[in-house]
């Protein structure tokens, strides 16, 4: 079912508090459940409407404070717009009253409302947990209610349950009574006032590792049995965290606990109940024996950006979901923030230009992108905002802001922001308001241009050059990919842009200011507007946006080009920077304003670079040209090109690390490692085959940040008997780490009876629905299954869409996997195939995947020949 005629209720009721029994069953998968409702009736009204969607409801009644009862005429589902109407023949006057609802349900494998999660454990034996995911509109599988985040309420559950099982939600365990020799009921503690999409029931065969923070908070890492061991890391670093967040908030985390549960099927990565997240596996349980530097980053990041959510999103709630970038962007921005001051090493900020800000950039240059703040208006308008725009451009914009304010100005307003708003709701103006207060800057009128329109600008430059000083002009337009189609689009779009620029000998704390040494803003696109900088040679770099804090793109002349490449061959440029400079290039070649030889020439100024993030953000743009170019007849040529890039660092690093390697070093070598394999380099490729039959005959162990690729090396490079050991790992591996590094090599082969082999474990019960979609995208980005991977998409859409049909990130990455193509006959084929078979929760996704199908085939056709001329060996010596 489609979920684009759900309707928001009327404003008239408002909850108060919920009473809510539920008694799931793990052997049938259904559960009952029974529940008062204390309302506040605001007018006069013979209709109570609320929110239910696939339960059954066996009675209903409303009671007054002097227990006068009253049963309704009738009910009726409008299930188009998920709502329950409870009639009754007389008006009900305002004032408090209690609605009683008995009802039953389903707990199905959807990965949303109530649902049920299944594993086996180390006997052989399978078991089930049951578990929620609500937001953002699934709480109303669960029991009816007041389903939209501005009505919130209180919250006391009671959960029936088998006496060997346990029962996690928001709050603390208030009481555990025994029913009889096999039920027991768990009653939680009453829960402040929070919106329904955060409330959280788990019930299963779980264990934990706690311990208390210093503030005196119970801190809990839950998993199945069997995992107990991997608990440690992520409670380390969510202690860490809570003394940060406490600290910088300055507001205590306000609930007696904080749970963090690993669901081993769950369908995005985690998700923020307030006191009670839940992850998926990989994202919570670090193996001390077994994880890469990678897994730790990702968990640690995780867990941060969900634990921000604990005060932005949580105690202070968005009042409708076109504010949901206030709970997004916050939280990915303030959660690597946390981990930048807990992981100073790991060069957070420059893992999120790369992770977050270019992602954001990628997506919205496109025309069919949208602006932050969205109006929607159903679930499935919804599920759509849940994107690189309301997550990567609203983070790196705070960023900017926070960058253009100051530190301790925008942590000032901040904390008004939330202590003003704490269990209530706000706006986006909301937030604008404390900020400007804290820092006597009109900040709406900076941030309405960033937040309000689709878009960011590119700053053309113009330099002129004096011994001692350099003239800067600067004029913005806004970025298009669609400019490679030569249209003469007159977009006066514009946007009020923070200027800073760096130099050699300021590399820290540098800005461009005006006469009043206020930071100058950027407003007119019709206009150049200049800015003197000191230098001290004609031939000094210089450097617009340093830290790529600004959420734009710089243009620099072709004379400037040479300075620059300077700075980044002899690494005087800051590594966040040399990652800004190269991704700008690859913009540029990608929407027409550069060709693409002259990204090409730029990349081979990175042959010295040691930076791991910088070397993986090249690495994926030149991946992105490479999976354009398959068909070409200068592919091998190509190939020589990208491993001349990386050979130098593989002479440096080698195959095997030492006890006195940094985490950079380790990561550089699986990313150079990575790349040479990838483009067929033969001496690579065996040796990673040599190391795999190694590990699989348990001569040899591998390092962890080695093991996915020589996994996937080996899959490349490997037949139907590497195949198999593959598969064998995977059935006896006991980490979900572990466990998904083997299922994406299996996309890696070349022989196709291969890849249609996994194609079809993808959907099977070999292969948790969680994991479907990794499996299929590998085989979609190999070269011998791009075309395998679309044809099983389509034939299979039926599983696909009861498996995914319902939104979320799932579902958009899966449509995104036709954005690869490179030709008119496959996007013809594309948007017929989605016309045929309606996906209104990725609607605006597949316009994308379109829309970059049509922008590859165009780039192709302007490229072919320049691509050629510098691919010829001549050129690149």
């Amino acid at each position: 079912m489609t979920r684009t005629k759900a309707k928001t209720l009327p404003k008239t009721i408002k909850p108060i508090k919920y009473s809510i029994n539920l008694t799931p069953n793990l052997n049938n998968f259904s559960f009952s459940g029974e529940e008062i409702i204390e309302l506040d009736i605001l007018k006069d009204t013979n209709q109570i409407c609320l929110n239910s969607v696939d339960l059954e409801i066996h009675e209903c009644y409303i009671k007054y404070k002097n227990n006068y009862k009253i049963n309704p005429i009738n009910l009726k589902f409008d299930p188009s717009a998920e709502l329950l109407f409870i009639n009754f023949d007389l008006k009900i006057k305002p004032g408090k009253i209690s609605l009683y609802i008995k009802f039953t349900g389903k707990i199905l494998d959807k990965l949303r409302g109530f649902y049920k999660s299944e594993y086996t454990d180390t006997l052989g034996n399978i078991k089930n947990i049951a578990s929620t995911q609500f937001e953002p509109t699934d709480a109303r599988r669960a029991f009816p209610c007041w389903d939209e985040p501005i009505f919130k309420a209180k919250f006391k559950i009671k959960l029936v349950i088998p006496v060997e099982l346990e029962a996690i939600s928001n709050m603390p365990i208030e009481e555990i009574k025994h029913i009889n020799s096999t039920n027991k009921s768990v009653t939680f503690t009453e829960s402040p006032i929070m919106s329904t999409y955060l409330l959280a029931f788990i019930v299963g065969d779980l264990v934990s590792v706690q311990k208390k923070s210093q503030h005196g908070t119970m801190v809990r890492i839950w998993t199945t049995p069997d995992k107990k061991n991997q608990c440690e890391f992520a409670l380390d670093v969510s202690l860490k965290l809570l003394d940060y967040f406490n600290e910088y908030f300055a507001i205590p985390y306000p609930l007696p606990k904080l749970d963090h549960i690993a669901i081993p099927d769950f369908a995005a990565g985690a998700m923020e109940n307030w006191g009670a997240i839940t992850y998926r596996e990989i994202a919570l349980l670090i193996n001390p024996q077994d994880s890469s530097i990678v897994a730790k980053q990702r968990v640690a990041s995780i867990i941060s950006h969900e634990m921000a959510h604990m005060w932005f999103g949580d105690l202070v709630t968005m009042k409708w979901w076109n504010d949901l970038w206030l709970n997004e962007s916050f939280a990915s921005w303030m959660g690597d923030k946390a981990v930048n001051e807990i992981f100073p090493e790991w060069e957070i900020w420059t893992e999120f230009v790369s992770s977050d800000t270019n992602r954001g950039l990628a997506l919205d240059g496109l025309a069919n992108s949208h602006p932050i703040e969205q109006k929607v208006n159903n679930p499935s308008e919804i599920e759509e905002l849940f994107d690189a725009i309301s997550y990567s451009k609203g983070a790196s914009i705070i960023r900017m802001l926070e960058n253009y304010l100051g530190e301790d100005s925008f942590r000032s307003g901040l904390r008004d922001y939330i202590k003003n708003h704490s269990y209530a709701n706000a706006e986006t103006n909301d937030l604008w308001e404390s900020l400007t207060l804290k820092s006597n800057k009109n900040v709406k009128a900076i941030m309405d241009s960033w937040i309000r329109q689709t878009g960011y600008p590119i700053i053309h430059t113009s330099f002129l050059r004096s011994k001692n000083n350099v003239e800067i002009s600067l004029k913005q337009e806004r970025f298009k990919y669609e400019n490679i189609l030569n249209s003469n689009d007159d977009d006066k779009t514009n946007w009020q842009v923070p200027i800073q620029i760096q130099t050699i000998e300021n590399k820290l704390n540098i800005g461009a200011y005006d006469k009043n040494w206020e930071p100058i803003i950027l407003r007119e696109n019709s206009k150049y507007e200049s800015i003197n900088i000191p230098i001290n040679s004609e031939e000094e770099w210089v450097k617009i946006n340093p830290g790529q804090t600004g959420f734009y793109r710089v243009k620099y002349p072709n004379s400037e080009i040479p300075k620059l490449t300077s700075g980044i061959m002899n690494m005087q440029i800051p590594s966040i920077d040399r990652l800004g400079i190269q991704n700008d290039s690859y913009a540029f070649s990608k929407a027409g304003y550069t060709s693409a030889s002259e990204f090409l020439s730029l990349a081979k100024s990175y042959k010295n670079e040691n930076n791991p993030i910088v070397c993986k953000d090249l690495a994926d743009n030149l991946a992105s040209i490479d999976i354009l170019i398959w068909d070409e007849d200068f592919y091998k040529k190509y190939q020589n090109f990208v491993k001349s890039i990386f050979n130098s660092a593989f002479n440096k690093l080698g195959w095997d690390s030492t006890q006195s390697e940094s985490d950079h070093e380790k990561l550089l070598r699986s990313i150079i490692l990575t790349q040479l394999g990838k483009y067929e380099d033969g001496k690579i490729l065996n040796e990673a085959s040599t190391r795999f039959e190694n590990y699989f005959d348990k001569s040899h162990d591998l390092d962890s940040d080695i093991k996915g690729l020589v996994f996937n090396l080996s899959a490349l490079n490997g037949n139907t008997s590497t195949y198999e050991k593959i598969w064998e790992l995977h059935k006896i591996s006991i980490t979900s780490e572990e466990k998904l590094r083997l299922l994406i090599a299996l996309g890696k082969f070349k022989q196709t009876d291969l890849l249609i082999k996994t194609l079809e474990k993808s959907i099977s019960k070999d292969i948790r629905s969680q994991d479907a979609i990794s499996v299929i995208a590998s085989v979609t980005m190999n070269k011998h299954g791009r075309d395998l991977s679309w044809g099983f998409i389509k034939d299979n859409w039926k599983t696909l869409s009861k498996l995914y049909g319902g939104g979320g990130f799932g579902l958009m990455q899966l449509v995104s996997l036709t954005s690869i193509f490179s030709n008119t006959k496959m996007k013809n084929d594309v948007e017929k195939f989605f016309k045929d078979n309606p996906t209104p929760s990725a609607n605006r996704t597949i316009l994308q995947s379109i829309e970059k199908i049509n922008l590859n085939s165009i780039w192709l056709n302007k490229n072919r020949e320049d691509l050629k001329k510098f691919l010829n060996p001549s050129n690149n010596s």
